[in-house]
Parts: structure tokens; sequence; C-alpha cells
């Protein structure tokens, strides 16, 4: 739910980000090439959390080592553009729907402070009630506007569904790569409901795009017939954009939180995305989105390389040293039990791993006399003394 409601703001939401990246009438590709990459990069960015520690720019700095502030900048930059669209959404569907401007995206997004300041509590709590709310009321009406799925296929929906998933989820980064405690299966799970559910309401968003007139905002103007259906748009389109807030301050306030200043960085990051909301929402999505789609490609990519070179490192035939190095480090056991066929003898004495905090027995490994004759004590197969040693020591 965090990770859906993080990518569906009011530019998904207003299928202003689709117009923009796929036109105004796009294929059935388009939700199944988003799909299968939002499913792909979010296991990517959870299993990067699980491989890492700290918060986010420690997360930055394993990945990009001395390039980590940079990449805590473009994040944060990143959350502020965000968050400038988001307000400027706000106050563009809130002022066509009372008739009363007034800064309507500042007080939402005061109140997406107060609920990220109560912690990853506060964040889920507000997804798992919203999210479910969005999906059916933005199913809803497309579904009433009328459902056209025949636009034809274009190659460039392949690159721009990269560039437009890379959008998306360079926001949610800040949120998933800080995600600790979750096994394979639950990275798997959470990476297919969030794909799929973004995937089934893309694909009515694009179906009833052809039906909507060029605007702003194409959906909100496609749901103006009806009283009713056009308030409740307006409402699944503020849970939306207040989901997407929370995201991108939970981004500002992981940044700020070693130095203690969460609460100063959120205020300071809603100030500058308040000034940047004057040049109005079909700008900002349209002039800087494209942008963060380019630099959220290069974030992702990196992601993956890293997470690969992990898996690649745990390989199954070290599987029974790291298992073994896993339980030491947890547990501050000894080395005693791991197999000593991996060590090396001299002569008569034998390294045996010392009781110590090392992570795997061969490190920092120390000789000692073992009282065993190794030409004379083989009978049996076993090596005499208390050791025990196997004969092919």
């Amino acid at each position: 739910m965090i990770c859906v409601g993080t990518m569906i703001g009011a530019g998904y939401a207003s299928g202003q980000e689709v117009v923009a990246y796929f036109g105004p009438h796009p294929s059935l590709a388009v939700p199944v090439i988003c799909g299968a990459l939002m499913f792909v990069f979010t296991a990517v960015l959870l299993g990067v959390g699980s491989c890492t520690s700290g918060d986010l720019s420690d997360v930055n700095r394993t990945l990009f080592r001395k390039a980590g502030g940079a990449a805590d900048g473009v994040m944060l930059a990143n959350a502020v553009i965000v968050l400038s669209a988001m307000m400027a959404g706000t106050d563009s569907a809130l002022t066509s729907l009372t008739g009363v401007e007034l800064p309507y995206g500042v007080m939402l997004c005061l109140t997406g402070i107060y609920v990220v300041r109560r912690g990853g509590g506060g964040l889920a709590k507000a997804n798992t009630v919203l999210v479910p709310c969005i999906a059916v009321t933005l199913g809803a009406v497309c579904v009433n506007a009328g459902l056209d799925l025949t636009g034809a296929f274009s190659l460039t929906e392949l690159p721009s569904g990269f560039a437009y998933v890379s959008m998306n989820l360079l926001l949610g980064a800040g949120v998933l790569v800080t995600r600790r405690g979750m096994t394979a299966g639950q990275v798997l799970a959470a990476s297919g409901i969030s794909a799929l559910t973004i995937a089934g309401l893309l694909t009515l968003i694009c179906g009833a795009l052809p039906f909507a007139p060029a605007g702003v905002m194409p959906l909100m103007e496609l749901s103006s017939g009806s009283r009713v259906i056009y308030a409740l748009y307006v409402i699944c389109l503020l849970c939306s954009i207040f989901t997407t807030m929370i995201g991108a301050l939970s981004t500002v306030r992981d940044k700020f939180a070693s130095k203690n200043a969460g609460g100063e960085g959120m205020l300071a990051a809603a100030l500058a995305g308040s000034l940047l909301s004057v040049l109005g929402f079909d700008k900002l999505v349209g002039r800087l989105y494209p942008l963060i789609g380019v630099i959220g490609g290069a974030y992702l990519i990196r992601c993956a390389a890293f997470l690969f070179a992990r898996i690649k490192l745990f390989h199954k035939r070290n599987g029974a040293v790291h298992e073994r190095g896993k339980g030491a480090q947890c547990d501050r056991s000894s080395h005693d039990e791991i197999g000593l066929e991996h060590l090396t003898s001299v002569y008569d004495k034998i390294p045996e791993s010392g009781a110590g905090y090392e992570i795997f027995a061969h490190d920092r490994t120390h000789p000692a006399e073992s009282d065993i004759n190794l030409k004379h004590g083989q009978k049996g197969g076993d090596g005499g003394g208390q050791n025990g040693v196997a004969q092919k020591l």
C-alpha cells in the first residue's frame, strides 16, 4: 500500500502523466510494460533495503560511495519537485470545485507533515486506509466514462514505459530502500500486489483517456458531467495527492533524520515546493517529470547492479560458511564447528579458529599446538588427540 500510494499522485490519478509519456490514446501494451517493470524494480528496491542498514543517506553511501552525497541531493530535489506538483494539483482541483482560491496545497502539505512526524506507523496506516478507496473510486470513474483499448502499439512505448516507472519509483525509492526485515517471499508478494494494482488501474486510465477532453487534468474534466461523480473524483484525487505527499515528505525526513532536524527539513521542503508550484501543474508534470525519469532510471540500474552482486557473493556452495558466520555474528558463538577441511596444516600444527567475534572462521585464526602427529596418528581415519581432526587435513 505504501508503494502504490507513493506512485498514485495527482499526475497518475488525473491522467496527465500518462498523456505526457504515452499520448492521449495509449495502447494496451502500456499497462503491461509498466506493470512488469514495476514488479522487477520494486523487488530490487526492497531487496536493497534487506541488504543494507541505516537511513537513506547510509544506503546511498553504500550504493554510490563518494557520490552518495550527490545522490542524496538528487532525491531531495526530486521530493521538492513532486511536492510542488502535488500542491499545484491540489490548488487546481479545489479551486475548480469550490470556486474560491485559497492555499489548499500548503494546508494539505502541513497535514502530511503531521502524519509523517508520527513515524512509519502513520505512513503505513494512512496508505492502508486511502489506497483501496483511491483504487475503487478511480476505477469507477473510468468505467463510467467508457473504455477504448484499441490504441495502436508503438515501439516508443518501451523506453517511455521505463522512464515513466523510473520517475515514479525514484520517489518511492526513498521509502522502499529503508524497509527492513522483509523475507524474499514478502518482497515478491509486495512487489506483485503493487504491480498488479498499478497495471490494473493504468489499464482503466488508458481506456478512458480517448474520451477525455484535452486539459490540465483530463480525467477530472471527463467526470464533470455529473456533480456527484465529479465530487467523488476530486476526493479521490486529493487522497492520491496526499499519499504521494507523505511519500515525498518521508524522503525529506529521512535525509535530515541523522541531524534530528526532520521536522525543520520537511517545513523547508514545503516552503520550497509552494514557491515552485506557481509554475502550474501541467508545466511541472510536462517539463520536470521526464527529467526525473532519466535520473530515476540511473538510480534503479545502480540498485539492480548492487543487488545482483550481493546475490552472487552468497553463492550456494558457500552457504555453510556464511550460515556459521551469520550465527556467530548474531549469537557471538565460537567457530569450532565450522569444517576445518578449508584450513591448511603446517607441519604438526593446525590453525584453529578463535572463540572471538569474527564473522568467518578463517578470519584472524591463530596457530596452536594440537598434540597431534599427522604422520603416526591417522589410524582409523582420524588424527589422535581431543580435537579429532579429519584425516584429509
